[in-house]
């Protein structure tokens, strides 16, 4: 479902620059990292700066209008419950705060804060030499402060009762193997496995590329 998302959003962005570009924007504008552009053209920068957070917005908006929120919110609020102590019941694990200090999210976040205040950065005069150092900074600051803002307001929603139980059940089903198996610390491939963010990109890259694969086909096809 995440690929299905970054493509349709990939696909209405283009389809917003292309109109904005026929329209007078420039014709420098894309939805790709353009740093070296973003030195040259200050202009450029600042607008490629507008451009990456409408299609990050479009992005957020398909995650929280999708079931997929719901779930992700439930299975956020088993763990918080999990690390409490508390016990899993629907009631219990519903009062839980749906954002968490560890989600894939905050990666987002950070990455999206690093790169839009390094372009920022390079777009403003004498400013260039500093950006890469303004990026970090900025980036270390408040990563995990805008990872839970998306969180709380974009990529996890109110739950439903099946929802928290979808996640309560999986908590008990991670319970059960913890405490069925010896004592060991995994090793770091075992714990990057487990954290599902190789699984994510790896189903969303193949989403990604049969969609444009499907798409190259219909063109061809209907001679587009």
């Amino acid at each position: 479902q995440l690929g299905l998302f970054f493509s349709i959003t990939l696909w209405v962005s283009d389809a917003l620059l292309n109109f904005g570009q026929h329209h007078g924007l420039p014709k420098g504008l894309s939805n790709d990292i353009e740093l070296a552009t973003t030195a040259q053209n200050p202009k450029i920068g600042l607008l490629n700066i507008a451009v990456r957070i409408v299609t990050l917005t479009i992005l957020l908006l398909l995650m929280r209008l999708s079931r997929l929120a719901g779930y992700h919110a439930a299975e956020h609020q088993t763990v918080h419950a999990i690390e409490r102590t508390e016990r899993l019941t629907p009631e219990i694990v519903g009062r839980m705060p749906r954002a968490h200090p560890r989600c894939g999210t905050n990666i987002m976040a950070g990455a999206t804060v690093f790169f839009v205040m390094l372009q920022l950065g390079l777009s403003i005069p004498y400013a260039d030499t500093v950006a890469p150092l303004l990026a970090l900074f900025t980036t270390l600051f408040y990563w995990r402060r805008v990872g839970a803002f998306l969180q709380e307001r974009f990529t996890t929603r109110p739950a439903t009762t099946k929802q928290l139980m979808s996640g309560i059940d999986a908590g008990e089903e991670l319970l059960t193997k913890y405490w069925s198996q010896p004592l060991h610390r995994p090793r770091l491939w075992r714990r990057i496995w487990c954290m599902g963010l190789a699984q994510n990109m790896i189903g969303v890259t193949v989403v990604i590329w049969l969609l444009d694969w499907v798409h190259t086909l219909l063109q061809s096809y209907l001679h587009f």
